[in-house]
């Protein structure tokens, strides 16, 4: 930028007032000061108000909602497409190259498998279940690490589960290598079945029936009346069946005896139980091809598809007196026959005893069941039963649903009078005493609360010495602890 001038014309001027000479021109340079920098205008700053910062506060609650709900479907989705394709394989070079299996009766299913991997296999799981079953148990295989190993695992793997007769039993592998990569098999399905017999297979309703060695007229007749006592059931408990289950006949005792669960000595000598039922499992194991033994075990596995698997776990007594309803031609004995030689109610949770014992219990279990529907209907029963499908006690269902508990049940059923003030007790039939009542307290109840109050008196004796302690002892000098505050905690 140049830089600016003043021009001005100038003479010499003689002091006596003439002029000495021509004008003229001096420039003198003026000083200019830099041009200032006008600061732009100041916007006034946005003052947010409470309703301002709440709006953008509820447009991220929005946002972050938006995406959690659209994080948590697209997990829910994966999700189930994973369980709708059940187990797959996972790469890392594993893959199977044989398996097999083979049924020993009775006791185990042998399970082989050899498998191959670009990396060293160093675990090898076999997941198992019953068919039907909602819960998966597993097992590791035995193998020597490597890179192609052959395992083998037996189910099931301790002698304490019991695997009925019959029973489906699904399985599959996860393979896992040194590098962490996964595989997992496909499902498979194995019949747990005894091949001392060849097995003729006749479909009754809902039941599969095994058997052997009987002719098909015999098979026929027998598979008819079956199909009455089975259309019974599901009327009465206006169920319609949505799983397939399966009964076993064995035709001697002691070709039963060694598929039976292990019994008492006395119980099997004597050949007191004609069959067994496995809900868990579907399947029931029956001696002789005989109407009432497959009615029987088969109503225990259709009130079990009725409870569901929500319900709590039955006592005896109503589980076998549904069962033993079911029996065709059953001709219950009443209460007051029964009362002055039976348990109560309460005490029949379990079958056990002697087989007298027994014989007797089952005969009660039948007649009070049979009192139940015969007394009060078979709505009412269903009733029973829908509220211990819901997942309720039986205790509670029965006050629901009847108005009374087991003891009132047992009463009732027992010819016991009852009035508006109460119960009276049948002279035949001395009443179960409540477990809430004095006289059967455990003396170790007593001696807790003897222990608590004990304790209870020690403590309050301990403050109060502390509280006087505190008086008695001499102020302190504040000044020696400057740092806290002379108060009582």
């Amino acid at each position: 930028m140049p830089v600016p001038y003043l021009q001005l014309d100038s003479k010499v001027v003689d002091p006596d007032g003439g002029s000495t000479g021509s004008p003229r021109t001096e420039e003198f340079p003026i000083p200019v000061r830099p041009a200032e920098r006008i600061p732009d205008p100041v916007r006034p700053e946005r003052v947010e108000g409470p309703s301002t910062r709440s709006n953008q506060s509820l447009k991220r609650i929005r946002r972050r909602s938006t995406l959690v709900v659209a994080i948590a479907a697209l997990l829910l989705l994966l999700g189930w497409q994973l369980i709708a394709l059940g187990p797959v394989s996972a790469a890392g070079g594993i893959h199977v190259v044989d398996s097999d299996v083979v049924v020993t009766f009775p006791g185990e299913v042998d399970l082989t498998l050899t498998a191959e991997g670009d990396e060293e296999i160093v675990e090898v799981r076999v997941f198992y279940r019953p068919a039907g079953s909602n819960i998966w148990a597993y097992a590791y295989a035995d193998f020597e690490p490597d890179t192609k190993i052959t395992a083998r695992q037996v189910l099931p793997p301790n002698s304490v589960t019991y695997l009925a007769p019959g029973a489906e039993v699904e399985y599959y592998y996860e393979i896992r290598d040194a590098q962490g990569n996964l595989f997992k098999s496909e499902r498979a399905s194995v019949e747990y079945l005894d091949h001392r017999f060849d097995w003729e297979r006749t479909q009754i309703g809902p039941l599969t029936l095994l058997y052997y060695d009987h002719s098909e007229s015999r098979v026929a007749s027998v598979a008819r009346e079956v199909q009455q006592d089975l259309d019974r059931v599901l009327r009465v408990l206006q169920l319609d069946p949505s799983e397939s289950m399966k009964g076993v006949i064995y035709n001697q005792s002691s070709d039963a005896q060694e598929a039976f669960p292990e019994q008492s000595r006395t119980t099997t000598e004597r050949g007191i139980f004609g069959g067994f039922a496995f809900p868990e499992q579907g399947v029931f194991v029956g001696q002789g091809l005989d109407r009432r033994i497959i009615a029987h075990e088969s109503a225990h596995l259709l009130f079990k598809q009725a409870l569901g698997d929500r319900s709590p776990d039955l006592p005896a007594w109503l589980d076998e007196g549904v069962a033993s309803y079911f029996e065709p031609g059953g001709g219950a004995r009443s209460g007051r026959t029964l009362a002055s030689r039976s348990l109560p109610l309460r005490a029949m949770t379990s079958v056990s005893g002697t087989p007298r014992n027994i014989g007797i219990f089952y005969e009660k279990a039948e007649s009070v069941v049979t009192f139940l529907i015969d007394e009060y209907g078979e709505d009412k029963f269903r009733q029973f039963v829908d509220q211990l499908a819901s997942g309720q006690q039986v205790e509670t269902s029965m006050l629901t649903t009847y108005g009374f508990d087991t003891d009132g049940l047992d009463d009732r059923w027992a010819g016991v009078e009852t009035t508006p003030g109460g119960t009276v007790s049948s002279p035949s039939r001395a009443p179960a005493r409540s477990p809430e009542s004095p006289d059967n307290a455990a003396p170790f109840v007593f001696f807790s609360s003897w222990l608590i109050i004990g304790a209870s008196l020690v403590v309050i004796a301990a403050l109060v010495v502390r509280a006087i302690n505190r008086k008695l002892r001499p102020a302190r000098d504040l000044e020696e602890y400057p740092e806290y505050d002379d108060y009582p905690y």
